[in-house]
């Protein structure tokens, strides 16, 4: 069990990765309506915002 814990941030940040590259258009929206301000330009893109919700997801 203690492996599963071990391994279950890196198993949640490719899960979350994998659905974000399927759904490229509505994360985009998302994190600049959401973190808009974190970005230079106040928008992000929809190539960095797979990246950026997974690293996200797996900070908390």
């Amino acid at each position: 069990m203690k492996i599963f814990f071990d391994l279950l941030p890196i198993i949640l940040f490719f899960a979350s990765f994998k659905w974000a590259e399927g759904h490229k258009d509505l994360v985009a929206h998302w994190m600049t309506q959401h973190l808009g301000f974190a970005v230079s330009g106040g928008a992000v893109g929809v190539t960095e915002a797979p990246v950026l919700l997974a690293k996200i997801g797996r900070a908390s």
